[in-house]
């Protein structure tokens, strides 16, 4: 499902107008409406807006349900190692 779509679907859910959605979100309505026609790429502040005006957690605008499992990467870097500037190889 396109992000676009899945907005539109969730503040429809909570009976909604676009002018209240994007008050709350902090967006102009016409922004808004361009995130729902899939006219704009909203960025990632803007998601965490709308996903905290809609009252859900930012991965349910691109899915419903869980997220699903990451594999176990045993050789993937871990957020400490990135700040750090750590590489894979001077990890061990």
């Amino acid at each position: 499902m396109i992000v676009g779509d899945r907005v539109r679907v969730l503040r429809e859910r909570r009976i909604l107008s676009l002018a209240e959605l994007a008050e709350r979100a902090g967006l102009s309505v016409a922004s808004l409406s361009s995130v729902e026609k899939s006219e704009a790429v909203p960025s990632l502040v803007v998601l965490e807006r709308l996903a905290s005006a809609l009252g859900v957690a930012l991965h349910e605008l691109f899915y419903e349900g869980e997220p699903p499992d990451l594999p176990n990467l045993p050789d993937r870097q871990t957020g400490d190692d990135i700040v750090k500037g750590k590489r894979r190889k001077d990890r061990k």
